[in-house]
């Protein structure tokens, strides 16, 4: 890879869900971070979540439906990215998609730990492990843009 350029900036975030309102929170000094709200008596685990957040002012139904939290931040975030960009045509072979996550979809396996613990082997969707793998918000991505190009998750 001999060149690289970042064209656009795109950010979903617990201090913004886009790069205007997440700048202003980084400069007013918002914090947001706080006990996890369903852990009583664990105030040692603290969390920031994603509040407000509407997935299908950015992507299909169909895609809402099947996708991840994770997912649906990531091609959110690369929508403003896109858009920031000013770029409207892509060379489709020639363009990557590069996404870095830390827990990928852990929220699916707390999830679907839950649907075990209640109902059984029954109870866990069938799409389980397609939504939690780390490399969808990519693939989603790629399908929202028609990209074709190397892809990278890590």
């Amino acid at each position: 890879m001999e060149h690289v350029a970042i064209t656009g900036l795109g950010v979903i975030s617990s201090i913004g869900h886009n790069l205007k309102d997440f700048n202003q929170s980084l400069v007013d000094g918002t914090v947001v971070a706080g006990p996890a709200p369903w852990k009583e008596g664990h105030e040692n685990i603290w969390m920031s979540l994603i509040e407000g957040f509407d997935a299908s002012e950015w992507m299909e139904e169909r895609v809402v439906r099947n996708a991840a939290a994770f997912s649906h931040y990531a091609i959110a975030a690369a929508a403003q990215a896109v858009e920031d960009s000013g770029i409207e045509d892509f060379d489709p072979v020639r363009t990557a998609v590069v996404i870095g996550s830390a827990l990928g979809g852990v929220d699916s396996y707390a999830d679907d730990q839950e649907r075990l613990d209640e109902g059984g082997p029954d109870a866990i969707s069938p799409k389980f492990m397609v939504n939690s793998l780390l490399n969808m918000p990519a693939a989603h991505i790629a399908l929202r843009f028609g990209l074709h190009g190397p892809m990278l998750s890590f």
